[in-house]
Parts: structure tokens; sequence; C-alpha cells
């Protein structure tokens, strides 16, 4: 992993027991502002991290909003239309 946060995130991507998800995009979310804390106090980082942290975020949200709020039924359908939107960097 290029960030030391991208570890757990990769896990949230790929994470197949849903009813773990919503624990676990807060988790994650939280490291991600914790790194982002962090290079805004050393004006550290680099713009492919950040660039990585936005991506990131953006897909997260996509999880929490776009799917989990749906019908389990639909929740598999909804991941694969939008898969061509939302490019999720792992």
């Amino acid at each position: 992993m290029r960030f030391d946060w991208e570890e757990a995130y990769v896990c949230v991507v790929f994470e197949t027991d849903w009813t773990f998800l919503p624990s676990k995009i807060t988790a994650v979310e939280s490291e991600i502002a914790d790194r982002q804390l962090m290079l805004l106090a050393d004006h550290g980082g680099t713009a492919e991290e950040r660039t990585a942290i936005e991506g990131a975020l953006s897909a997260l949200h996509f999880l929490r909003v776009g799917v989990l709020s749906q019908p389990k039924r639909t929740q598999c359908e909804t991941i694969q239309q939008s898969a061509e939107r939302v490019r999720i960097r792992a």
C-alpha cells in the first residue's frame, strides 16, 4: 500500500459482510480525517495522496449513501450500474 490509511480502505471496499460495513466505513473515514489533519499541520503529503484521499472519501460516501440505503436485492444492481461512473481506487 502506498499510504497508511489505504489498507483499511481496501478492506472496506472488499468487505463481503455488509452488516459490518457502516462501522468499518466510519472507522476508515476517521483514519483518513486524521491523516488530512496531519497533512494540514505539516503541509506534507503529495498531490497523489490528496487525490487518492478525495477518491477514497467519494467511494466511501457512495457505499454509505448509494448502496447501504438500498434494499438488499438492489444493492448489487446499484453497484454494477454505478461501476462505470464511480471509480474506486484500491
